[in-house]
């Protein structure tokens, strides 16, 4: 009697494919994974590459060379960041500044290029509400612009602060045209400017300051940003083009875009070509004229209350700390900040490379606020926390761990008949190559079996022999250092 004839397949990929799901899982490739945090797709292979690190600076002259950033006083809790663009022109040196709003709502500063610098409080600024920043020259002068919903409208050379007392109290601003354009508190559907030339006069006139309306069914105004030359005006539910050159007579605006889901004012971010924003519906982009969706499968991950969403980005790479969702079986607990001390702010960073369409999830930091700072040498990610991690100012990294602490990896595929729901299956082995402890584990009907597997140069042949219909192979590391690398599976399976 002639034994049972099976066809032997291999189920290999050249690259690990990134987070996916939006296919099928029954049907899903073995290098396509439908749920992935902590690790990260470079050339192909997973690493333990981001993390959060401390703060710290370059140096002026050589930006390898790092000097870490001051602590704040005993006590102070930073919650929003902000850069201070400043050049000395007596020393003909760079004095730029990082200003740190606390949970006091006070203001520290400390210089970015001066090694061994602290922070010294601004005395008399302080901040009520939602604050908001910017940078203007004005007299021969750098100026720190600072407002806030509840508070006042500063201006801060460096040395004196100035309260502006006819100013309205600012929820966002940029600079354009010589301008400061805000967005204001208390009057949900302006837009108000400064004089031309003058962020200090914000008395309305017909060639001074002054507002404009914005009264249909697009909701309230919520941020302004500059970009491509146009002041871009974001409401709860819609987008529109402010063209605002030379005299208020010529101004003009244009409706961008009519958006039938919320808009999070904290998650709109210029970057590159284009503005990132978050929406109920998930993420979407702006080119100066039109708004498509991207990165459709973040939807998937993020709860339905997204309004602690902050967002930055640099050098095509969009950040946005969320609460995420990890359902089902993922759902393991370690290093989610205590929720039982209420401030859980978020839960998890998406790092979306924009130009690249790749998205890597990181899980188990509670960020408050995060900003990307870019001056002269210094091209970096901060942040602020809540939690544990209250006290400190972070910064992404490439360390693989989150702060002192090591970050548990994740990555899975789907589960699958591979295709062939009516045919016997039985998986001969696995063979990959780990540059570091990794354990390898297979789900297979429901039971799993896990392989401890240590660093080796050479690909590892993990022998199965496990009959199955359905299977899912999945990928741990918890290693002390994120300097290692994990090749696509080769998996062999029999077909009968």
């Amino acid at each position: 009697m002639r034994g049972k004839t099976f066809t032997r397949i291999r189920i290999k990929s050249d690259e690990f494919r990134g987070v996916s799901t939006t296919k099928d899982e029954a049907i899903s490739s073995p290098t396509s994974s439908p749920m992935s945090y902590n690790f990260t797709y470079e050339k192909g292979v997973l690493q333990g590459k981001y993390g959060i690190s401390a703060a710290t600076f370059p140096s002026d002259v050589t930006p390898a060379f790092r000097h870490a950033v001051a602590s704040l006083p005993e006590g102070v809790v930073p919650m929003s960041l902000h850069l201070f663009r400043k050049f000395d022109a007596t020393t003909n040196k760079r004095d730029d500044r990082l200003i740190v709003r606390t949970t006091d709502n006070e203001y520290y500063e400390t210089s970015v290029f001066t090694v061994g610098d602290t922070f010294r409080k601004i005395v008399n600024l302080a901040a009520a509400g939602k604050d908001c920043s910017a940078c203007y020259r004005y007299n021969g002068k750098d100026l720190f612009l600072a407002s806030s919903e509840r508070g006042f409208f500063y201006t801060y050379d460096g040395t004196t602060l100035k309260k502006i007392e006819n100013a309205p109290k600012m929820t966002s601003m940029c600079v354009h045209a010589e301008r400061i354009f805000a967005t204001v508190s208390g009057e949900q559907n302006k837009v108000w400017f400064s004089a031309d030339f003058n962020p200090e006069n914000w008395k309305v006139s017909g060639d001074g300051a002054g507002y404009i309306d914005f009264d249909d069914e697009g909701g309230k105004v919520i941020k302004v940003v500059k970009f491509l030359n146009y002041v871009y005006v974001f409401r709860d539910f819609g987008v529109e083009r402010l063209t605002a050159f030379g005299a208020q007579t010529d101004f003009s605006v244009s409706k961008i875009y009519t958006a039938s889901a919320r808009i999070y004012p904290d998650t709109i971010v210029p970057l590159g070509d284009r503005i990132v924003f978050l929406t109920e519906e998930g993420l979407k982009c702006l080119d100066g004229y039109n708004v498509q969706n991207i990165f459709a499968d973040l939807s998937d991950f993020l709860s339905k209350d997204k309004r602690n969403a902050v967002a930055t980005g640099m050098d095509g790479k969009y950040f946005l700390a969320a609460n995420m969702v990890f359902p089902g079986d993922f759902a393991v607990k370690f290093l989610d900040e205590v929720r039982d001390q209420g401030v859980y702010n978020t839960n998890g960073l998406a790092v979306c490379d924009v130009k690249k369409n790749k998205m890597t999830l990181l899980r188990g930091m509670d960020i408050r606020f995060i900003k990307a700072v870019n001056v002269h040498t210094l091209s970096s990610v901060f942040m602020t926390f809540a939690g544990v991690n209250k006290h400190l100012i972070g910064m992404f990294s490439d360390t693989g761990r989150y702060f002192s602490d090591k970050l548990p990896r994740y990555w899975t595929t789907g589960y699958t008949d591979l295709g062939y729901p009516e045919k016997q299956k039985s998986v001969r082995n696995v063979m990959l190559t780990a540059h570091g402890t990794v354990t390898l584990g297979l789900e297979l009907d429901g039971n799993k079996i896990e392989y401890l597997l240590t660093g080796a140069d050479l690909p590892q042949k993990i022998i199965v022999n496990r009959a199955f219909s359905k299977m899912r192979v999945y990928l741990k590391e918890n290693s002390e250092s994120g300097s290692y690398t994990v090749t696509p599976p080769s998996i062999t399976v029999d077909l009968s």
